[in-house]
């Protein structure tokens, strides 16, 4: 069974206090996450396959949406109805599993990618996962920036152009604090109670982005972040 058809919906609040809708992806985000995919840059198609082909739009699309593969996880992040990015992993064994994210160019910065992130560290740990690895470009400094600041142990190895990553999943009283860009709610609550924990994470998220505004960054920063 994936994460996709037994995990509900969440709320998560962006740096600039946007209510992202967090929930498992499936058949009917297909096309949106064709075209999340197909409208990036030909730099970040780059970054996320390796490749430049379009082609990998439609497979990722097909991979994250349809494929109902054992030990595959994949969440999407939404503003209203509109797909602001995805993220998965996909269990490759012995507690180990392959992570990917990606934000849509128009949302870069807002911190997208690090809620999604974060929720599938939760559900990594419900699961028993207990690394997550990734290989990503030498020079893809956003997403370099993206999971250090998760504030995961990370243990790298370079080579040939590219960073092979490994994460430690960390326990449930061994995760690391107040490392969100926004604060989570549940789908529990009455709208009451979401409207006072969308107003204390807005609050939070204003702080967080003032912290960052004066934090030195872990890499050297490129002109433009690119996620």
């Amino acid at each position: 069974m994936t994460g996709r058809a037994e995990d509900g919906r969440s709320y998560a609040l962006l740096v600039d206090g946007t209510t992202l809708t967090i929930r498992p992806s499936g058949p009917g985000d297909y096309e949106a996450v064709r075209r999340l995919h197909e409208a990036m840059s030909p730099e970040n198609l780059y970054f996320r396959f390796f490749s430049a082909s379009r082609v990998s739009a439609e497979r990722e699309a097909r991979r994250v949406c349809l494929e109902d593969r054992p030990g595959m996880v994949a969440l999407v992040g939404l503003l209203g109805d509109e797909l602001a990015g995805v993220a998965s992993y996909e269990a490759v064994g012995n507690g180990t599993a392959e992570v990917a994210v990606a934000a849509a160019d128009g949302m870069h910065r807002r911190g997208v990618a690090t809620l999604l992130l974060e929720h599938l560290v939760s559900l990594a740990r419900a699961r028993g996962v207990t690394t997550f690895t990734a290989e990503v470009l030498a020079d893809n400094y956003a997403v370099l920036h993206v999971l250090t600041d998760l504030g995961l142990a990370i243990r790298r190895r370079s080579g040939n152009g590219m960073v092979e990553l490994s994460m430690p999943v960390p326990s449930a009283r061994a995760a690391v604090p107040g490392r969100s860009a926004g604060r989570s709610c549940s789908t529990s609550g009455t709208l009451d109670s979401r409207a006072r924990c969308t107003r204390s994470a807005r609050a939070a998220a204003t702080s967080l982005a003032f912290r960052a505004s004066r934090r030195s960054l872990p890499f050297p920063k490129p002109p433009t972040w690119r996620w």
